[in-house]
C-alpha cells in the first residue's frame, strides 16, 4: 500500500525545514512506502486547507492507496503515530507536550488524519469552501457520517430535563396503576438471584439537592448488607462482611448536582471493591472478612429518603466488569452485550418489580431482556476514530486560534450550518468540483515532491 503525506503550506518555511527531515527520520524504519506532497498555495486569497488537499489527491490519486493530511506544525514522537494502512478514516494525533490532550473539541478531526483512498472518495474529499481558519475539520467529519462511515459514537448526556422525564424515583410517591419506575421499587427473585458474588452497579444520576443525611441509591433489604448512597457531595458504598464488621468506600467532593455515570464493581475473589466516575476509576479497596449477602430482594431508593433520586440507565451485572467494558458502558451503553456479561438482574427473566413504600409487595411489572423500560437515550454524537499518537507542535498553539470575530471563522461557521442543514449537496462539492491551477512541481528527492497551487 502506497502512502501520500499531504501538507498545505504557505509562508512557512522555517516550520517546513524542521518538518521534513523530521518525518523522514520517523518513517525511516516503519517499513511504509510513502511520498510527501508539499501543497503550497502561491495566491494572495486566505488559506483553503481543504482545497489544497483535494487538489493534491486529484494530481496523484491514480498512484497511492490511502492519503495522510498532515498539518506541518505536528512532529510524531512515539509509536502510537502509526501511518500504516488502514480501512477506516482515523486520526492519528491524539496528544502534545508531555501527553497533555491536544484535542481543542471532542469532534476535532484536523492535525494528521488518514484516510484510504475508496472512502474519501466516497464522501468527496474536502470541502473547498472553508477560507481561513475553522470548520474544515468539522464539515469533513460530517461527510463521514452522512455517507455512513464507520465512526466512534458516544452520547449526549447533560440536558438534566431529559433525565428527569426519564425516570424518577421517589420515595415519597405511590405507584397507582403506572408500569414505569419512578418511585421506589425492589426485585424479588428466587434463590438464585442473591447479590452474593460477583457484580457490578451501573447508572447515571443527579441531584437537585445537597443532602444533609444519606439519600440511598440502592441497598439490599433486611439486613443492609450493603448499600449505595449520597451525602453532602460524596458517593458512598457501605458493606457488611461476614464477620459484621462495616466496610466502606466512598469519593468525595463530585458534582452531584450535575449528571454523571457512577459504576460499582466487586470481585469476590480478590475482595475488592471499585468506584468510577464517568468511566474512570477513583477508588478501589479491598476488604478482610467474607462477603455476606442473604438477601433475596434489592431495591432502588428507600422509603426513608425525603428527597426524589434522578436516575437513569441503571444497570445491575452479575459480573466483575473490565475497565473497558466500563468505559464502553459510560460512552455508548452494552445493552447489546447483556447476555456475554452475565445477566442482569434488574432486567432479569424471573425479576419482579415491587412497590417498596406500602405495607404489602405489589406486583408491577415483571421484565424480561428484550422488554427493557429505560434504554432511551440522548442524542448521538460522532466522533472520529483515533490513535495515542503523541507529537511535538510547533511554530503555534491551537489556543491561539480561538477568534470568533474573525470574518473568515464567521463565514466558514456559517457555511457549515448551510451544510447541517442540507442545503448543501457533498456529492456535487468537493473533490470532483475542485477547481485550482498548478504552477508547478519540483521533485526534492525520492521522498518529498512539492506543488505551487493557485486557489
Amino acid at each position: 500500500m502506497r502512502l501520500a503525506i499531504i501538507v498545505p503550506y504557505r509562508d512557512r518555511r522555517e516550520d517546513l525545514d524542521v518538518f521534513l527531515p523530521h518525518m523522514v527520520e520517523f518513517l525511516s524504519n516503519k517499513q511504509i512506502d510513502y511520498k510527501i506532497f508539499v501543497a503550497e498555495q502561491s495566491d494572495d486569497r486566505p488559506f483553503n486547507y481543504g482545497r489544497l488537499c483535494n487538489a493534491i489527491v486529484n494530481e496523484i490519486k491514480d498512484d497511492y492507496d490511502y492519503f495522510c493530511f498532515h498539518d506541518i506544525d505536528l512532529l510524531p514522537t512515539n509509536d502510537d503515530a502509526e501511518y500504516y494502512f488502514t480501512e477506516v478514516p482515523v486520526q492519528i494525533f491524539g496528544n502534545k507536550e508531555n501527553n497533555e490532550s491536544g484535542l481543542p473539541y471532542q469532534e476535532f478531526f484536523g492535525g494528521v488524519t488518514l484516510f484510504p483512498k475508496d472512502v474519501f472518495e466516497k464522501i468527496n474529499g474536502f470541502s473547498n469552501d472553508y477560507w481561513g481558519k475553522g470548520y474544515v475539520d468539522l464539515d469533513l467529519l460530517h461527510r463521514c457520517v452522512i455517507k455512513n462511515i464507520p465512526l466512534q459514537k458516544r452520547y449526549d448526556y447533560s440536558n438534566k430535563d431529559l433525565f428527569k422525564s426519564d425516570l424518577k424515583v421517589r420515595s415519597t410517591q405511590r405507584f397507582g396503576s403506572e408500569l414505569n419506575l419512578r418511585p421506589t421499587a425492589s426485585i424479588r427473585s428466587g434463590q438464585t438471584e442473591k447479590l452474593n458474588g460477583d457484580f457490578t452497579v451501573s447508572f447515571f444520576y443527579y441531584e437537585d439537592f445537597t443532602p444533609t443525611d444519606k439519600n440511598i441509591i440502592f441497598r439490599t433489604l433486611n439486613g443492609f448488607d450493603l448499600q449505595i448512597f449520597t451525602c453532602v457531595n460524596q458517593m458512598i458504598i457501605q458493606m457488611f462482611d461476614g464477620d459484621g464488621k462495616l466496610f466502606q468506600l466512598d469519593v468525595k467532593d463530585i458534582d452531584l448536582q450535575t449528571t454523571n455515570h457512577y459504576t460499582i464493581t466487586h470481585d469476590l475473589k480478590k475482595k475488592r471493591l471499585t468506584i468510577f466516575y464517568n468511566g474512570v476509576m477513583m477508588v478501589t479497596d479491598t476488604y478482610d472478612g467474607p462477603f455476606r449477602s442473604e438477601n433475596k430482594i434489592l431495591s432502588i431508593g428507600d422509603s426513608e429518603n425525603t428527597e426524589p433520586i434522578n436516575l437513569y440507565d441503571f444497570k445491575l451485572f452479575r459480573k466483575t466488569l473490565n475497565k473497558s467494558q466500563i468505559r464502553k458502558e459510560y460512552y455508548y451503553g452494552i445493552e447489546s452485550d447483556w447476555l456475554d456479561l452475565g445477566k442482569p438482574c434488574f432486567f432479569g427473566q424471573e425479576s419482579v418489580l415491587l412497590d417498596n413504600t406500602v405495607t404489602l409487595w405489589r406486583v408491577v411489572k415483571t421484565v424480561g431482556l428484550n422488554d427493557r423500560v429505560l434504554i432511551k437515550r440522548p442524542s448521538e454524537v460522532h466522533l472520529p476514530n483515533r490513535k495515542k499518537g503523541q507529537f511535538d507542535v510547533v511554530g503555534f498553539k491551537f489556543e491561539e486560534l480561538v477568534n470568533t470575530y474573525d470574518p473568515d471563522i464567521i463565514e466558514n461557521k456559517l457555511t457549515y450550518l448551510d451544510l447541517l442543514d442540507g442545503k448543501i449537496n457533498t456529492e456535487k462539492f468537493g473533490l470532483n468540483s475542485i477547481k485550482y491551477t498548478k504552477l508547478n512541481n519540483t521533485e526534492f528527492d525520492n521522498n518529498t515532491e512539492w506543488y505551487k497551487i493557485v486557489t
